[in-house]
């Protein structure tokens, strides 16, 4: 055997050795009874066998096989040098089983540390409280420290303790301003999480408090009553209304009984922190909730505004809002009016220029249109405080007026005139030429073009007036009005057939339709196959607008008139004849 083969022998029994010893240093640890914890086979007691300041170590006696080593240094308390003695006896933790130098690395500090990890441990399982300090403010939250738990002193000691995180939102049940006065003070925290790995956990004060306030709960309520005035704290603002802690349960103070004035949102009013009184209002003993009002401690200044602001009178206001809907005026205080975009101005000129130079804070009259005491509303008008330009210009203009105007705007139905100090009247493109297509002729005007009109009719509740050119003309259909009043007899020549009608011309100036149901007495013959282009067929006029040229015939109608004819004429209920025997049917 060379020396290489006898070296790894010999290895091979040194790990024989510590492998074995370890297994023993178990079973002795696991047989070595526990006056403070029977579960932690790592604590033993040990006694001082020598110290060595020298070499900073205490060599102690942990009677079992191999003696312990501890820093000297972890002795001290206090930053005091201690006084130590051979034979003193004292805690230690047992860092590793593995053997230095054939000893045993302990340590002093951990001792502790075990212990509050332990009954830390046992607080997570059974959902009891812990009590610990929080010592420093770190990002998103706190550091808490825990020495002993189940030691009500607040005396400090050198001991490593165990360091959990105390989130920001967990800290309170409201939001607290000032930190300082918890800091330094046990409290009692639940444990949320733990890492046994790591030796970190997660704590919450909050929960501690929910947990006590949510037994007095039921006992406030049925202390409290609707109508009865708390004081509280602002905990929470939110869109619809703030959060307040009444002390043993928070009620919802809603945004619309915050003030009797209008408001966006509660911060306008409140802000988080604040100390308030508010009214109960409404108490739901099954889900435990409580509504509160702080306007309800205030007289309602609606109640008497329906007779002191009579519809019809003018009043004074200060701009408090200017929107897309409206402009709020202040009359008085946390009493405010809306005067609707529909009663800014008549035109939509003078309204741009009224919402160009109006600013906040600016009085202005108003005129009142209503006053709603329940709904908490005053609708106000400015354009009710001059006259209305549309009744005025019906009152004052006869149907045929000559008018002078500019166009302001083109659309493809016809173009918008303004006439008589601003307001605009329509030009639809049926009115605009007898001969010609209305759609063509809107085509060469253009915006800012001046242009005279005809007035043709108006309405004042609709605010609309009737414009047309082609009436400052005689329409050239009027010289038909002979030949084409209702009952006359045409000839049509027929331009087109469909399945539903034919189209005809008369007069070579004429174009009309006519339906199946007009082209023949007898249902049977009511087929527009019947016809062909360019055939000549009689019809009876049974319509004409000599204004615009529309005109309606019917086939059928000349029928019956000219059967009726024929009836009176040779035939009679006395002599027998009847309508075949006249047109010579002798089936």
């Amino acid at each position: 055997m060379n020396n290489q083969e006898s070296q790894y022998k010999l290895e091979d029994k040194f790990a024989e050795f510590e492998n074995a010893l370890y297994e023993d240093f178990k079973k002795e640890l696991d047989l070595q009874p526990m006056k403070f914890s029977s579960e932690d086979a790592r604590i033993v007691k040990g006694t001082i066998l020598e110290i060595n300041k020298k070499r900073d170590i205490v060599i102690v006696d942990l009677k079992l096989k191999a003696e312990g080593v501890v820093g000297y240094k972890e002795f001290y308390k206090s930053g005091e040098e201690p006084v130590l003695s051979v034979g003193e006896e004292y805690e230690f933790y047992i860092e590793s089983f593995e053997t230095i130098d054939a000893v045993l690395k302990v340590s002093r500090y951990k001792v502790a540390r075990e212990k509050v990890w332990k009954e830390l441990t046992e607080a997570f399982a059974n959902g009891t409280t812990v009590k610990g300090k929080i010592f420093a403010r770190i990002k998103g939250g706190f550091c808490v420290d825990f020495k002993s738990p189940s030691d009500d002193s607040d005396a400090s000691d050198d001991s490593d303790g165990i360091v959990a995180f105390l989130p920001g939102s967990q800290l309170d049940i409201r939001m607290l301003n000032d930190v300082s006065p918890l800091v330094g003070t046990k409290q009692h925290f639940k444990v949320l999480s733990m890492d046994e790995k790591f030796k970190s956990l997660i704590v919450s004060r909050r929960a501690v408090l929910e947990h006590q306030r949510s037994g007095n709960k039921s006992q406030f309520l049925e202390e409290i009553a609707e109508g009865k005035v708390l004081e509280g704290i602002v905990k929470n603002i939110t869109n619809y209304g703030a959060f307040i802690d009444l002390d043993k349960m928070d009620g919802l103070l809603h945004i619309a009984d915050i003030t009797w004035a209008r408001i966006v949102h509660p911060s306008e009013v409140l802000k988080t922190g604040d100390k308030v009184k508010v009214k109960v209002i409404k108490i739901d003993h099954e889900t435990q909730r409580i509504s509160l009002g702080m306007k309800q401690l205030t007289e309602n200044p609606w109640s008497y505004l329906e007779e002191k602001y009579k519809v019809a009178s003018t009043i004074k206001g200060k701009v408090t809002g200017i929107t897309d809907y409206g402009i709020f005026l202040e009359i008085e205080k946390d009493v405010e009016g809306l005067i609707h975009v529909s009663e800014i101005s008549w035109t939509k000129e003078k309204y741009n220029e009224i919402m160009q130079s109006i600013s906040i804070g600016e009085t202005i009259d108003a005129h009142i249109v209503s006053v709603d005491t329940n709904s908490h509303r005053i609708a106000l008008s400015l354009k009710q405080m001059n006259s209305n330009p549309w009744k005025s210009f019906v009152e004052t203009h006869k149907i045929g007026d000559k008018l002078e105007g500019v166009i302001t705007n083109i659309m493809n139905f016809g173009a918008f005139i303004s006439i008589n100090g601003g307001i605009n009247g329509l030009l639809h493109v049926s009115d605009i030429s007898w001969s010609s297509s209305g759609e063509s002729e809107l085509q060469q005007m253009k915006v800012g073009d001046k242009i005279s009109v005809s007035y043709i009719g108006g309405d004042v509740e609709k605010q609309r007036i009737a414009l047309g050119v082609k009436q400052m003309q005689e329409s050239e259909f009027k010289k038909y009005k002979d030949q084409l009043k209702a009952g006359s007899l045409v000839t049509c020549t027929v331009t087109s057939i469909d399945q539903t009608q034919i189209f005809v011309t008369i007069l070579e100036t004429f174009k009309t339709s006519i339906r199946k149901s007009h082209i023949a007495y007898d249902k049977s013959e009511q087929r527009t196959s019947r016809f062909a282009v360019g055939d000549k067929v009689d019809a009876k006029v049974i319509a004409f607008d000599e204004e615009s040229g529309n005109l309606q015939v019917s086939i059928r109608d000349h029928e019956e008139d000219e059967k009726k004819r024929l009836l009176d004429k040779y035939g009679s209920a006395d002599s027998g004849a009847t309508l075949a025997s006249i047109f010579g049917d002798n089936n």
